[in-house]
């Protein structure tokens, strides 16, 4: 399940993924285009993978 954050006040939540869909709107406090995807389990590992590469 992919989380998101919101950068103005910090708010997670997941919303419903679709394609093409609009900007991400914060379910807290309304803010649009100011969400960052919080890394999951899968990021973090790709990330070390990259690392080893190096």
């Amino acid at each position: 399940m992919t989380r998101f954050l919101c950068r103005n006040c910090k708010f997670k939540f997941s919303p419903k993924i679709q394609r093409n869909e609009p900007p991400k709107i914060c379910g807290n406090c309304g803010g649009v285009n100011t969400i960052e995807k919080e890394p999951d389990a899968n990021d973090i590992l790709k990330e070390v993978d990259n690392m080893r590469d190096i």
